[in-house]
């Protein structure tokens, strides 16, 4: 399937104001599951210089500078993606002892995971989920990741949110209610509660009934063998083909699509649009 994604967000300034170079991370990524065929980015007020770049986290990112004072800010990125219906779990477990909890990485690899394996809290109600759904399914590793996002979808209430950070996993875990994003950060702290190491992802979910679709988020886990691999508790599913990726890390505040600072005694208001189509569905 060929999808195309347009992606428009524009700030607008009470005054005008004077805008530091900003980071902008809306170019899909290319996977095993996704392949860009073509992106392009159009910034207004046109920028005094534009570069491309791989950020920390591999992430294909751009960095604008400008000159002279604006009013407003709009970035709109057009991208063609061709998606894959592959098998989420076409791959191999190994070393075999992953397959049962806990899993233990090797050295180099556990060396390489410190922030993606660091704990997110120590609410002791999140240690209790990840211990009772760890028990459900007497330690199978992929078992628990798939029944763990299916519990955070069916027993959270999902809330739309368009600005703000996510909230802590504690908050979100209280409340039993969460954005994209907040639910993402449950699943992840449960996940790290059982020495599984996981990362916060940005990006599409195509869904063919919804007409309004909007930036998601979800989780990626490491898996030996198996790599990075994501499971979206949001809609509790194991992540295939439907899902484009644009940014991972193990800090959610560096996955921001946009991010930039602004000389000048201004108030600045956001909107963004998403739209997402099909233009061919071989």
């Amino acid at each position: 399937m060929l999808l195309r994604i347009e992606h428009e967000i524009t700030y607008i300034y009470s005054q005008p104001v004077v805008l530091e170079p900003h980071t902008i991370r809306l170019k899909p990524r290319s996977d095993p599951f996704h392949a860009v065929v073509e992106s392009s980015v159009k910034i207004s007020p046109e920028p005094s210089g534009i570069s491309e770049m791989l950020d920390l986290e591999g992430t294909s990112t751009y960095m604008a500078w400008f000159i002279g004072k604006t009013s407003s800010l709009t970035i709109t990125m057009d991208s063609l993606v061709k998606m894959s219906d592959r098998e989420p779990f076409d791959f191999i477990v190994y070393p075999f002892s992953s397959l049962q909890l806990p899993v233990t990485y090797s050295e180099e690899i556990h060396w390489r995971l410190h922030y993606e394996l660091a704990a997110l809290t120590n609410d002791p109600a999140i240690e209790l989920l990840a211990d009772e759904t760890a028990r459900e399914v007497q330690g199978d590793t992929l078992k628990f990741l798939t029944l763990l996002a299916k519990k955070i979808a069916d027993e959270f209430t999902y809330t739309y949110r368009e600005s703000g950070d996510p909230y802590p996993p504690e908050k979100t875990f209280a409340l039993h209610e969460g954005s994209c994003r907040d639910l993402s950060l449950v699943y992840m702290a449960a996940c790290r509660q059982m020495g599984l190491a996981s990362r916060f992802v940005s990006g599409y979910f195509y869904d063919p009934d919804l007409s309004d679709h909007h930036l998601h988020a979800w989780v990626e886990v490491y898996i030996p063998g198996g790599g990075w691999r994501g499971f979206d508790p949001t809609n509790g599913v194991a992540v295939h083909g439907k899902h484009v990726a644009i940014s991972t890390s193990a800090q959610p505040l560096l996955t921001t699509p946009v991010s930039g600072t602004y000389r000048g005694d201004a108030s600045q208001t956001l909107s963004a649009t998403v739209r997402l189509s099909v233009i061919d569905p071989h």
